[in-house]
């Protein structure tokens, strides 16, 4: 689930509806002030068998979210609100991945990190405009045995500034470790 931090009481849930094939559904609702939630109706973002949804909420533009998912391979929909109304369009994300992160300062921008077949770390910057996502060349931010990763982006550094925090398997002594990096369109610059 993730809430509209632009409109107050609006959230859309993002799962897999085991009573339709599994089928990858999102379903917008609003929260009134007494706690009460106004349902809108099903959509479906994707037919067939889908895993590990992930949702986040563009913070620069009211109702627009992002889902990422797992479905043979890994796939981006870009979504929108209206009222409890959910419409999405389709991206492809050909790598494994359901993490996603929106840079709070720059309208449109996001970072998608993931580990490959390899099991090595990516990254790939990415812009959202209307229904279209354009994703930048896959960035190797290590070459180790990781866990899937998460990114992060500063809430009041430069804009474009983020972390990427991934658990290492390759040493005697596995760690949670960081990297800096920045973004600037869909380029992706490692610290």
């Amino acid at each position: 689930v993730s809430f509209d931090p632009n409109t107050a009481g609006s959230l859309v849930f993002c799962y897999v509806d085991q009573g339709n094939s599994s089928y990858g559904t999102c379903r917008a609702a609003t929260l009134a002030a007494n706690g009460v939630l106004t349902w809108g109706t099903k959509t479906v973002f994707k037919t067939g068998g889908t895993g590990n949804p992930a949702i986040a909420f563009d913070p620069n533009l009211a109702g627009r979210f992002l889902v990422t998912f797992v479905a043979t391979e890994a796939y981006a929909i870009l979504g929108t609100v209206s009222s409890v109304q959910v419409s999405s369009g389709a991206g492809t994300l050909p790598q494994h991945t359901v993490s996603q992160s929106w840079d709070p300062q720059t309208s449109g921008s996001f970072v998608v990190p993931y580990k490959d077949s390899d099991t090595y770390g990516y990254i790939r910057a990415g812009t959202a405009s209307g229904t279209t996502i354009t994703l930048g060349s896959a960035v190797t931010f290590v070459s180790e045995n990781i866990e899937d990763a998460s990114a992060r982006f500063h809430p009041t550094d430069s804009a474009g500034s983020l972390l990427i925090n991934y658990f290492s398997w390759t040493t005697s002594d596995p760690k949670c470790k960081l990297r800096k990096a920045s973004v600037s369109g869909t380029t992706v610059t490692l610290g």
